[in-house]
Formats: C-alpha cells, sequence, structure tokens
C-alpha cells in the first residue's frame, strides 16, 4: 500500500520534484530505531534548508544586480516596488545586502577596464589592453 501511495505522489511530479519527495521520504524508510531515523531526518532537513537558502540568495543576488544594472533600482529602500523580493533581500547577511549596491557591483569587467583605459589616456600614455 505504501508504494502504490509513493507511486501515486511521485508520478505526475517532474524528475526533480521526484528526487525531492525521495530524498525527503528517504528517513522513514530506514529501517532503524526511532532515534536514528530522526537523526538523520534532522541532517538531511538541514541539508535541504542549506540548498534553499543558497538558491534564494543566488536568485536574489541575481535579480538586484540586474535592476541596479537597469537603473530600476539603486538603494535597498526602492525594493519596496517588489515586495516578494525585498522580503528575500531582508532574509539575506547585512555584508551581502551593502554588497548589492556598492557601486562596483553591477559593473562588468569590461566596465572597469573600460574605465582603466579611460584613466591612463587622460594621464598621456596610450591605454593597453
Amino acid at each position: 500500500m505504501n508504494s502504490l501511495m509513493l507511486f501515486m505522489l511521485a508520478s505526475d511530479l517532474s524528475k526533480p520534484q521526484r528526487r525531492d519527495l525521495v530524498e525527503r521520504l528517504f528517513p522513514l524508510a530506514i529501517p532503524a530505531a526511532g532515534g536514528q531515523r530522526f537523526a538523520f531526518a534532522a541532517i538531511t532537513a538541514d541539508q535541504q534548508v542549506r540548498r534553499d537558502a543558497q538558491a534564494e540568495r543566488r536568485l536574489v543576488e541575481e535579480m538586484v544586480r540586474a535592476l541596479v544594472k537597469a537603473e530600476q533600482v539603486s538603494k535597498p529602500e526602492d525594493l519596496a516596488q517588489f515586495p516578494s523580493l525585498q522580503a528575500a533581500f531582508n532574509r539575506l547577511p547585512a555584508a551581502a545586502q551593502a554588497q548589492l549596491f556598492t557601486p562596483s557591483a553591477d559593473k562588468s569587467d569590461g566596465d572597469r577596464r573600460t574605465a582603466t583605459a579611460d584613466r591612463t589616456t587622460l594621464r598621456g600614455t596610450p591605454a593597453r589592453t
């Protein structure tokens, strides 16, 4: 009966969703004492929470950088127009929040080379590329 229920749950899921389902149910299938299963479930849950937090952080950082580059936001308060993004941004560590709004956060490597070439040309020496 349990196998049939698992099959029914997993039949409509994508491959990554099935993997997540099996990973979350795996601690229940381990033939061990309750305390050992609980410890394994706690470790597995901690790993999943950390993965989810990393994924959310990458998404928030990419989105904020894109908005800064597009000049739609220039400071953290401007994120108020995007409530879900602002909530996720507020969950980031303070150092990560500050880093996203520093002037160099939205410059690409090419922009930095151009700026260096401009300064070098102003000094009278030809810019090297």
